[in-house]
Parts: structure tokens; sequence; C-alpha cells
């Protein structure tokens, strides 16, 4: 009984310096990871953009076999009648946007017939 009293009695803690250096030690940790995580992110959504427009780019391609040029400079509002649904379930979205009710409203082909995001400005050309 007599330890049981001892071992409650002697209570020690962290010192306010102890508890400080900790907290520092956090701080710089989230200093470090945060840019690290929006550069990883950042590439992520680059990365599906391009693909984005690797699968819009293949659909077309698939589209004129049976079916005559699609013209250039059309917009996101053409390629989803000409591809959608035969082509493409739905029309890929941008992860860029924000606005998510656009329903891909982000792919279009500029005037020299390259599939191109108006949201990242992606490519074709950029995934390769």
């Amino acid at each position: 009984m007599q330890n049981l009293k001892k071992i409650l009695k002697n209570k020690k803690g962290f010192t306010l310096v102890e508890l400080m250096v900790v907290v520092a030690i956090l701080g710089i940790l989230v200093a470090v990871a945060v840019p690290v995580y929006n550069n990883v992110t950042d590439e992520a959504k680059r990365n599906t953009c391009d693909s984005n427009v690797r699968t819009i780019e293949s659909a077309i391609m698939t589209y004129e076999i049976s079916h005559d040029p699609i013209a250039a400079s059309t917009t996101n509002t053409g390629l989803k009648g000409y591809l959608v649904p035969n082509y493409l379930e739905e029309m890929p979205q941008c992860p860029y946007d924000d606005d998510k009710e656009t329903d891909g409203g982000d792919y279009s082909i500029d005037a020299s017939g390259k599939v191109v995001c108006n949201g990242c400005g992606a490519t074709e050309e950029d995934g390769e």
C-alpha cells in the first residue's frame, strides 16, 4: 500500500520546454509536408487531365473510322454530341475544374484539330 501511495504521489510530467520542443518539431514537419502534398496533388491532376485528353483523342479516332472527321474548333457540346454514349460513356471532367456542374465542359478541339483542355491547357502532345 505504501508503494502505491509513493507512485501516485510522485507524479512527474513534461516541462513547458519539452512541450514547446515537441510543438516546434510538429510545426517543422507540417511545414515540410504541406508543400510536398500540394506538389503531388497538382501532378496527379495534370496526369489525369493528360489521360482525359488521350481518351477523348482515342474516341475521336474510333468515331472517324466510320464517320466523317470531326471539324476543328468543335466545343465540348459538339464533342459530346459526337462521342457520348457510343464512344464515351460520359465526357471526362478536368480535375482543375471546380464547377462540377459543367458535365465535362472543359475539352474542345482547337483550330489546328488538337484536343485541348480549356481548364488547364493540356493537349494531346503534353501526354506523350
